[in-house]
């Protein structure tokens, strides 16, 4: 029978949505009524979220998995329970203990408690993105290990399959460095040394735990909200305006992979981290998709009399809001792209138009802004 005062903690872990962060100002479909995106949703295996018009969480029944963190592609959703700093410093320590990186769910840990020291604990092996394998391999780790031993077992095994999407991925893009296989799924722990003085740590938890974590609540709860005006990942968000922010976790993969130096090979990416984009001639630069795009890896410029649209690989989630609510259809989004276009930081040039052929209302302004802000505008 539980204690008061893991009832206590459990009420606050509810309360405290479970170790979700949510930023509903960059969910796409708080952005743009053209977007369909619901991934978070459709991947909860709690039903703890619904899209409408932005993401509306269940404290109650969200079990704290991270999985739909891993899949939102704009960062609108985060696990920080551990934080993805957490865990960036647990694999540092085991990579110069012993070099092998393993990670592991709640759920194992729960029936191998001696293995605690030998592991880093997540919620659910769901909860990895590639951001944080990449930096257990950049760190230098000999072997990289996903322990899914219980997943056969576990009531949101689906989230298997999330997990082996996330693994396969980074496996081929690791494949353009001739990188071997270096993440993989394993059932024990053989080859991973516990961490020198780390011991299991007990179950319950300790008064002190308790009311640090619940100052912690207070504090987060009584910080004030965002400025008005403010940065974020170098876009500003100007004053009543939409952010425009690249994920963090897409920077981290961009830092990584140049950590890793030049690609020795080729590797053709399947499109779901990274895009390609092209414009026909019908594109009559009138900027919607600028406007729309979340990441600023599309980009407008009037520049010696000339009008430029260009774009720029690593910024883009593929949210495809360019293309549905582009006016002449000119755009498309293909669903390969290169390792060398995905590294490239110089955004490239999709379309030159000279200003004055530049045709700025080829539809009626009122179908112009109506799909811009996703809702009918008359003037």
């Amino acid at each position: 029978m539980p204690s008061k005062l893991d009832i206590l903690v459990s009420a606050c872990a509810t309360l405290g949505r479970r170790g979700l962060a949510v930023r509903n100002e960059l969910c796409l479909r708080a952005r743009h009524r053209a977007s369909d995106c619901e991934r978070c949703s459709e991947s909860c295996p709690a039903g703890a979220i619904a899209v409408v018009e932005g993401v509306v969480l269940s404290p109650a029944l969200c079990n704290g998995c991270g999985a739909c963190a891993t899949l939102c592609p704009s960062g609108a959703l985060t696990a920080c329970e551990p934080s993805d700093a957490q865990l960036r410093f647990a694999i540092l320590r085991h990579v110069k203990n012993s070099g092998v990186v393993a990670f592991a769910c709640e759920t194992y840990l729960a029936a191998h408690v001696e293995d605690r020291p030998k592991v880093v604990a997540v919620p659910c092996i769901a909860r990895l993105d590639e951001s944080i394998l990449l930096d257990a391999v950049v760190a230098g780790a000999s072997h990289v290990g996903l322990v899914d031993a219980a997943c056969a077992d576990c009531p949101q095994a689906k989230l298997h399959r999330t997990a082996a999407t996330v693994v396969n991925r980074l496996n081929k893009l690791l494949s353009a460095w001739s990188h071997r296989a270096a993440v993989e799924f394993v059932a024990d722990l053989s080859g991973s040394k516990p961490l020198v003085g780390d011991t299991p740590r007990p179950t319950g938890v300790s008064r002190r735990a308790f009311f640090t974590a619940l100052r912690s609540s207070k504090a987060k709860a009584s910080r004030p909200g965002p400025p008005e005006t403010s940065e974020a990942g170098g876009a500003v968000i100007p004053k009543g305006g939409q952010p425009k922010e690249v994920p963090d976790r897409r920077r981290r993969i961009m830092a990584s992979l140049r950590r890793l130096g030049p690609a020795t090979g080729t590797a053709s990416l399947d499109g779901s981290v990274w895009a390609t984009m092209t414009v026909s001639a019908g594109c009559n630069g009138c900027g919607i998709c600028v406007a729309a795009c979340p990441t600023a890896a599309l980009d407008a410029k009037d520049e010696d009399g000339a009008w430029r649209l260009s774009f720029l690989v690593a910024n883009c989630i593929r949210c495809g809001l360019c293309a549905s609510l582009c006016v002449t259809k000119a755009l498309r989004i293909d669903a390969e792209t290169s390792i060398d276009s995905a590294l490239d930081a110089t955004p490239r040039v999709l379309v030159t138009r000279a200003k004055s052929d530049v045709v700025e209302a080829t539809a009626p302004l009122d179908e112009r802004f109506s799909r811009l802000f996703g809702r009918q505008i008359t003037f």
